[in-house]
């Protein structure tokens, strides 16, 4: 058991409307499923663990004041929520890893330090460790984390004691020990990240930055091999200086696909680039439009993400989600659905509103922490 099931639950879901959506039949696009959940569940993410496909966030509902953290099962065919409950808010079944960062403000609210937790298996404790390392807490500056080859990459952007460069912590997920330490230069603000069998990736966000330093005017991805003592440039602009960012970017393997966009002229101009093994020379390269900041998938499914609306506005907004092959990188439009505007973006450590889970994407979407939350189950197609 995760912890004790909310007891006033049963009304506010027995309250919620479960509404259906989708598209008539017969339709070119794909016909998805929805369900609207009450406010005071204020789901803020997607998981997917050994218990199957759930819900996270916090819960604001009277009598239960205090509940930090919130989760529910959900039947992935009907979208209806089963098993509720409060677990411990630092307990790493919630996102479906067996370690996860913790974080706590320190210093008078100035930095953050971050821990690891781990799950012991065999006892079903919860194990925190030492503190290993502090970030400056600011707007641009606080830890990031992804996970990818059997490893938990952190990423500090301006750590104590060392504000020209940044910092990366690889945490082995089998053991929840520190088992790599690397100097990050130049230090990146907000960075897009992602790794895979060779190790830790980032470049800048569309509101990200780096620092400026010698050999770095045309340098777009930054690498942190495995074992390394320091960063160093993994691909580099083809037609002068990079004023860009990374729209997003995933690692399966030893394989890596980056969404990569210019900035200059009258418009952005994207590219989608695929790399294999250590090389940096792109085995892929395709132009693509602008994508919203966020994709999920790999190369046996595709990527899945959505399209920036041309129009887009501080309002929800019909957008179209799309597949990208991976090995051609053509694009294949699925369906449109409501998001909020800009929904996706400013997420550099992937969006936990979007999984993928039993032949489905589930997307999850709310306008606010006091607002309604949607979650959308869109059919992946096959053979597409």
């Amino acid at each position: 058991m995760l912890g004790r099931v909310l007891s006033r639950l049963g009304a506010v879901i027995s309250a919620s409307a479960l509404t259906i959506g989708g598209l008539a039949p017969g339709s070119a696009a794909l016909a998805y499923r929805s369900a609207t959940y009450p406010a005071a569940l204020q789901f803020s993410g997607i998981s997917v663990s050994a218990r199957g496909l759930g819900l996270y966030g916090t819960a604001t509902i009277a009598g239960n004041q205090g509940v930090d953290c919130l989760e529910a099962d959900v039947n992935p065919a009907t979208l209806a929520l089963s098993d509720i409950f409060e677990p411990r808010c630092d307990d790493p079944r919630i996102s479906g890893h067996p370690v996860v960062p913790i974080e706590a403000t320190v210093d008078k609210g100035n930095y953050i330090a971050v821990r690891v937790a781990r799950l012991d298996s065999k006892t079903g404790h919860i194990e925190v460790g030492p503190v290993l390392g502090t970030d400056e807490d600011a707007s641009d500056t606080r830890p990031q984390w992804v996970y990818g080859a059997g490893s938990l990459w952190l990423y500090l952007a301006a750590p104590k004691g060392s504000p020209a460069a940044g910092k990366a912590l690889r945490v082995s997920v089998a053991t929840g020990q520190l088992v790599q330490t690397t100097e990050v230069s130049p230090g990146l603000f907000r960075p897009v990240m992602t790794a895979d069998s060779n190790g830790l990736y980032l470049s800048p966000a569309v509101n990200g930055g780096l620092q400026a330093s010698p050999g770095t005017a045309n340098a777009v991805i930054f690498h942190v091999g495995l074992g390394a003592t320091k960063s160093d440039v993994f691909y580099r602009w083809p037609a002068g200086k990079w004023y860009g960012f990374a729209d997003w970017m995933s690692g399966y393997g030893d394989q890596l696909w980056a969404d990569l966009c210019q900035r200059g002229g009258p418009s952005l101009k994207c590219v989608l680039a695929g790399f294999e093994g250590t090389s940096a020379r792109p085995d892929l390269l395709r132009p693509e439009p602008y994508f919203d900041g966020w994709a999920v998938g790999g190369p046996s499914t595709g990527f899945f993400t959505s399209l920036v609306p041309a129009n887009e506005v501080s309002a929800p907004l019909p957008t179209t989600i799309v597949r990208i092959d991976p090995s051609t990188g053509t694009v294949h439009r699925l369906t449109t659905i409501v998001l909020p505007a800009y929904w996706g973006f400013l997420e550099p450590d992937g969006n936990p509103g979007a999984a993928l889970y039993d032949s489905a994407l589930y997307l999850l979407a709310s306008s606010g922490p006091s607002d309604e939350a949607t979650l959308y189950r869109i059919p992946v197609p096959e053979g597409k």
